[in-house]
């Protein structure tokens, strides 16, 4: 939960009007107060003794679409801050001065990530880009039988664990999603640590069906009624938008109003109780660049939602931190989150060492077959030390998980061990791993017949090498 404080100490405090230091010392020993009633947190602790012992503090603030990435990736590296919200929902982070270079370097990494996305498309298209590509190998991986919440969450990690690559994904007749990769991309990494689709569709199955799965399929839910609301620019049989403009609300306080002329970009501020909506952009249909900006602002919305209840919109707006339209990412979901990411790290490169050397893995092409040996080898690990009759167990009373070498079950014991999590909670999402059905497909590529090559031949020009025409001739019949 961020400490609030007023919007004029916020002013002081991250440089945006001019610092009082009577106020930021009051601000500071406020704060060092607030972190001592946090017991048992290791980072608050820190961040106090570090305030009382008169130690420097660098603050900074940031898009609010880019709170969640910039908040993972500090949790992720045991960087203490505390985020600092004002009434008008603008978030900003207190740091150690000695933290401000690695944070100076999560911030241009967060930024790079989200400048670079996945390129959505369906398998068709995908097929048909691969086609125009001057590879050899035009395989296309098809991962089937997805749930509609899976393929989302699937869609949602490939965007930020490998951004810039291309993706597909159809819905089938019978309601199931069908995901689609270059197939030799599926399995390829760099460095050891990289992420492979592989290894993110074990955790993208792990998160579906662990112990947070209700939150994480009604967020997915959300942004498919989202993204199928935006791909009809929010039309709808019997909603007329010059007189029922559609609302877009994310996690805090920024909100979009979109009608059949435009839309408008804002914030809601709280005005002695009351709710004032301050305009920050606006965008109208006959712009040139409508599409481009309309889209950038509902990149804003992570998580988001949309009514045409302005009842509901002004409710939300009123308290986000209490709204029932969004589902709100809690510290717990983070905890779990950020487990089962290291979880599958320690699982990838343990999986990834075992089938190096394995025949499969040295024949030519057969990625389907490559990609589902990878996904069953990580299912095999894990729910043989979840099925052990000593999961934790060491020496002689270690899981013994055919194929894997002591060591390497002993690090995805080390993840269970810091979390302090059970797999059994993981136990559907294991089990689902044992049925990803996957196939390859490849463009049909034309190829030139006998004719359409001599035809293409008798019309080539032959010249010499000072340029000169020599003569227009096909191939040598003898004549």
């Amino acid at each position: 939960m961020p400490f609030q404080t007023t919007q004029e100490i916020f002013r002081d405090i991250f440089g945006t009007g001019k610092s009082d230091k009577t106020v930021v010392d009051r601000f500071f020993q406020e704060l060092a107060d607030y972190l001592d009633q946090l017991p048992g947190i290791t980072e608050a602790a820190q961040l106090a003794g570090w305030i009382r012992n008169g130690n420097e503090m660098d603050c900074f603030y940031c898009r609010s679409d880019l709170t969640d990435d910039m908040t993972d990736y500090m949790m992720e590296r045991a960087i203490p801050f505390v985020s600092i919200m004002d009434p008008t929902g603008h978030m900003g982070y207190v740091i150690r001065s000695c933290d401000t270079d690695r944070v100076g370097e999560a911030r241009d990494y967060v930024l790079e990530s989200r400048a670079r996305y996945c390129h959505i498309l369906t398998g068709e298209e995908l097929k048909e880009k691969m086609a125009a590509t001057k590879d050899r190998d035009k395989n296309i991986l098809f991962i089937t039988d997805l749930s509609p919440e899976e393929a989302d969450v699937l869609r949602a990690y490939c965007e930020d664990r490998l951004n810039d690559n291309d993706i597909g994904i159809d819905e089938m007749e019978d309601g199931t999603f069908t995901f689609s990769f270059i197939a030799k991309k599926a399995l390829k990494k760099k460095r050891e640590y990289d992420q492979s689709l592989a290894l993110v569709l074990v955790e993208a199955m792990l998160a579906v069906h662990g112990p947070n799965r209700d939150h994480i399929q009604r967020q997915a839910r959300n942004h498919i009624a989202l993204e199928n609301a935006i791909g009809k620019r929010f039309r709808k049989p019997g909603i007329d938008l010059n007189s029922t403009p559609a609302w877009v609300l994310g996690k805090d306080n920024q909100y979009m109003r979109i009608d059949a002329t435009g839309f408008e970009y804002g914030r809601a501020v709280d005005d002695d109780g009351d709710i004032r909506l301050v305009e920050e952009f606006s965008g109208d249909v006959s712009m040139s660049d409508f599409d481009a900006q309309i889209n950038s602002y509902l990149a804003r919305f992570r998580d988001g939602t949309y009514t045409y209840d302005v009842n509901d919109a002004y409710r939300h707006l009123s308290d986000p931190a209490h709204s029932r339209l969004v589902d709100r990412t809690t510290s717990d979901d983070r905890v779990l989150a950020r487990f089962v990411r290291s979880l599958v790290s320690a699982v990838d490169i343990a999986v990834s060492r075992k089938i190096a050397n394995d025949p499969i893995m040295q024949m030519r092409e057969r990625w389907d077959e490559k990609f589902s040996h990878y996904v069953h080898s990580a299912e095999s690990l894990v729910g043989g030390i979840m099925s052990a009759p000593n999961p934790m167990g060491t020496g002689p009373e270690a899981p013994v998980v055919k194929g894997f070498s002591p060591a390497q079950v002993e690090e995805v014991q080390k993840v269970l061990d810091f979390y302090d999590m059970d797999l059994n909670y993981y136990s559907e999402g294991i089990s689902r791993l044992r049925y990803i059905d996957t196939y390859l497909d490849r463009p049909h590529v034309h190829r030139v017949s006998e004719t359409e090559l001599d035809s293409k031949l008798n019309n080539k020009t032959i010249r010499d090498d000072r340029g000169n025409v020599i003569r227009n001739s096909g191939r040598d019949r003898g004549a």
